[in-house]
């Protein structure tokens, strides 16, 4: 059974006349990563939005062939860390707590199931420290770890790794190929990082509005898959074996 089926996705929001997503469908394999790229503006986040319920969306979701009603408790999401306000005054602890407050667990539990999280994704003796101390990349393996502290059988990530340096970067992969490899987790992410997809991905879904392609990163991740996607202002070349595209304008933000 697959763990995500999507067929003919659509999302229109209220002002626009043009859908800012059409009928994409895509579906992908249990213990899976797969990464979705395109242009900004592409319709990237509000894909993983509607697969989570957030916004309002027509075509079939489902996810180990339910509906998210029925799975919510088995999906994860971690935002961009952009939408976390890091001048709250919690610890990373209180932090992981606030993600608890509704469990059945004791408070014991909890806090092996912290110490546990912590340990997963490097972020262990940071207890105490305040969620605005962190580095970038130490905030966005927080925001995993309290994504995955209830053990999620699928993870949907937003440009996880925008604004975290190179290094936290390849750890971040790292962890997140850790996840899938040994607790089977299924991971769904949108990213501008096309220099890693070739050493993390087990498929790619290329989107502008529309499905552009899909497949694993050898087929599709071609100089003219990227001419379709990002137009003729991008230049594709191929660097110690991994593939990069080069905006000609200068570098984008990720999507709203």
């Amino acid at each position: 059974m697959q763990a995500l089926s999507v067929t003919n996705l659509s999302v229109q929001y209220p002002h626009d006349s043009k859908r800012a997503v059409d009928a994409v469908s895509f579906a992908l394999e249990k213990g899976s990563i797969a990464v979705l790229i395109g242009p900004n503006g592409s319709g990237k986040s509000s894909v993983l939005k509607a697969l989570l319920g957030l916004l309002d969306s027509t075509g079939e979701v489902l996810f180990f062939g339910k509906p998210l009603e029925k799975v919510r408790g088995k999906v994860g999401y971690v935002p961009q860390r952009y939408s976390v306000d890091t001048t709250i005054p919690v610890t990373v602890y209180e932090f992981l707590m606030l993600g608890l407050l509704t469990c059945q667990h004791s408070d014991r539990e909890k806090r092996e199931m912290i110490t546990t999280v912590l340990e997963k994704v490097n972020v262990l003796g940071k207890e105490k420290e305040k969620i605005a101390d962190l580095s970038g990349g130490q905030l966005q393996r927080l925001l995993l770890a309290r994504a995955i502290i209830h053990s999620p059988k699928f993870l949907i990530l937003d440009e996880p790794e925008a604004g975290v340096d190179a290094g936290g970067e390849q750890l971040f992969y790292t962890l997140l190929k850790k996840l899938s490899k040994e607790d089977g987790v299924t991971i769904l992410l949108a990213s501008h990082e096309v220099a890693l997809i070739h050493e993390f991905a087990d498929a790619v879904i290329c989107i502008n509005k529309e499905l552009v392609c899909y497949g694993k990163p050898k087929k599709v991740l071609t100089a003219d898959t990227f001419k379709k996607l990002y137009g003729s202002g991008v230049m594709y070349y191929s660097h110690q074996g991994h593939e990069h595209h080069h905006h000609a304008d200068t570098h984008q933000k990720g999507e709203q």
